[in-house]
Order: C-alpha cells, then sequence, then structure tokens
C-alpha cells in the first residue's frame, strides 16, 4: 500500500469515526427539542437554544467532513488494495426491501381508499421496483454487476418522487421541520446510494461514499429516527409523515451497517498488505536463489 493510500485509509476511517459519535449526539438533541420545543399547533419550534444548537450539532460535522474528505488531498488512491464493500450478498439490503414492499402496500391501501393521483400511483410502483434492486443486492442475484447499476435507479427515483411528494403536501407548512428534515434525509440517502452505485461500474468514489454515508446518519437522526419517535410519543400527528418515517430507519439502518462495514474492512487492510507484501518479498527471494 503506498503512502498516499495509507492517508486516504486514515482519512475514511477517520471520518466514519467522527460520523459514528456525533450521530447519536445529534438524534438526543433533535428529540430533546422535538420534545420540549416543538409545536405541533403550527408546525414550528418555539424559540429556544436548544432547536438552533441541534442544528448546528448537525452541519457543523458534516461542514468539517467536506472539508477533511472532498477539499483535502484530493488525489485518487493509486492502488486498488481497497474499496467499498460489494453489493452483492449484502445482508443488510434486506431491511429497506421489507421496508419498501410494505410502504407499497400501505401506498395501495391508501391509493383505493383515496383516489388516483399521480403521486399515489407512482409511489407504489417505484417502491416495489426499489425493493426489487435491494434484494437483487441482499441475494447477489447479479453477481456479474451489469443489471445491478440500471434497477439502482429505481431507488434514485423513488426518493426523489417521495422528495417531491413531501415538497407539494399542503397539509404542512413548506418550511416546518419536520418536512424539511424529511426531505434532507431522502435527498442524503439517494446521493448515498448514487455513490454506491459507482463501484460495479468500476468508478469508486469512496470519499463521496463515506460522506453521502455520513450525511445520511447525521440528518437522518433527525428526519428519520427521531421523527418516527416524536409520532411515538405523540408530539407528530400526521401518519402520512410517520410511514416516510419509518421506511427512513429502514435506509438509516442500511448506511450505517455499510459504513460501519467499510470501517472493519479498512481496519483489516494494513495486516493483510503487511502479510502480501512478505509473500512477495518470500517470492523474490525464491527466484534469485
Amino acid at each position: 500500500m503506498t503512502a498516499r493510500t495509507q492517508k486516504l485509509l486514515v482519512r475514511l476511517r477517520t471520518a466514519i469515526n467522527i460520523t459514528l459519535i456525533c450521530t447519536p449526539v445529534c438524534f438526543v438533541l433533535y428529540l430533546l427539542s422535538f420534545l420540549l420545543f416543538y409545536d405541533n399547533s403550527i408546525g414550528y419550534f418555539d424559540p429556544g437554544p436548544l432547536p438552533s444548537l441541534s442544528l448546528a450539532c448537525c452541519i457543523a460535522p458534516l461542514l468539517a467532513l467536506a472539508v477533511y474528505l472532498l477539499c483535502v488531498g484530493k488525489q485518487q488512491p493509486d492502488d486498488s488494495s481497497f474499496s467499498f464493500p460489494a453489493l452483492g450478498g449484502n445482508p443488510c439490503a434486506w431491511i429497506p426491501a421489507v421496508g419498501l414492499v410494505l410502504f407499497a402496500a400501505y401506498r395501495v391501501y391508501l391509493l383505493i381508499a383515496g383516489g388516483i393521483t399521480l403521486f399515489s400511483v407512482l409511489l407504489p410502483v417505484f417502491s416495489l421496483l426499489s425493493a426489487v434492486y435491494f434484494f437483487m443486492v441482499a441475494g447477489n442475484l447479479c453477481p456479474s454487476g451489469d443489471l445491478l447499476p440500471l434497477a439502482g435507479f429505481a431507488p434514485l427515483l423513488f426518493c426523489a418522487l417521495l422528495t417531491a411528494y413531501t415538497y407539494f403536501d399542503m397539509f404542512v407548512e413548506m418550511n416546518s421541520p419536520q418536512k424539511l428534515y424529511l426531505q434532507f434525509s431522502l435527498v442524503s440517502f439517494m446521493l448515498y446510494v448514487t455513490s454506491e452505485l459507482r463501484y460495479p461500474l468500476h468508478k469508486p468514489a469512496p470519499r463521496m461514499t463515506v460522506f453521502f454515508g455520513a450525511s445520511t446518519l447525521l440528518i437522518g437522526s433527525a428526519g428519520f429516527v427521531c421523527s418516527t419517535v416524536a409520532y411515538l410519543c405523540g408530539i407528530l400527528t400526521s401518519a402520512d409523515y410517520f410511514s416516510q418515517s419509518l421506511l427512513g430507519i429502514c435506509f438509516f439502518c442500511y448506511t450505517l451497517a455499510r459504513l460501519i462495514t467499510f470501517s472493519r474492512n479498512l481496519a483489516r487492510l494494513p495486516e493483510t498488505d503487511m502479510g502480501a507484501e512478505a509473500e512477495r518479498t518470500e517470492a523474490s527471494e525464491e527466484v534469485q536463489s
């Protein structure tokens, strides 16, 4: 492993560790903000320091990670000694796959009960198509990787549709925290899946993958996890947004599992590379003798 690749390895592991430390902190601050300052009658936080502090604790790590990962030392690694964990045969993909099937069933129920609209038709369709992609990932049904990137467009379009659906929802204020957190969480996950799809195409971007994974966890701690707890506590009351937050927890768990797996793979690399280097040295000595 070259020195430049070693530096990138350390940088990626450090970024993942920072994310894993900051995510529960953001969750606790967001949850306290909802419990103590959120006014459901108007859809906004009451004036107070905690909502601003929770937002700052989310934005500050993201800005630091953006500089640390994307701006400092932008050279690409010059060897292929490590990459993001392969998509195929990934058991954590069962979580979003099942969640998307259940979400599609819920949207079909709403379609039957409430009538046909553009979003009521497109959301269950793309939810099922997205579930197919994650089932392919979980079961390693496309080991060659030819069809996987094409199927991966389904979750990207689904996240875009769901973001547009919440944006045009007239029953919740346009800049309500629950709406904004959910939208930014969905966009972050969409960008994360986009970065993962580069690997079957043999165009890896580990910096982008870790950064968008970190943004999914940091923002999703509010838009997905904290919102779900707020619904269960009776602070938020929209069943529609509750279903989206539950689905978001599936996305959150998938991203968390992927980053932890990547960090563990990186931790094993120096030992693996040392062994490989020793084998090359022994082979060279045998040839010389």
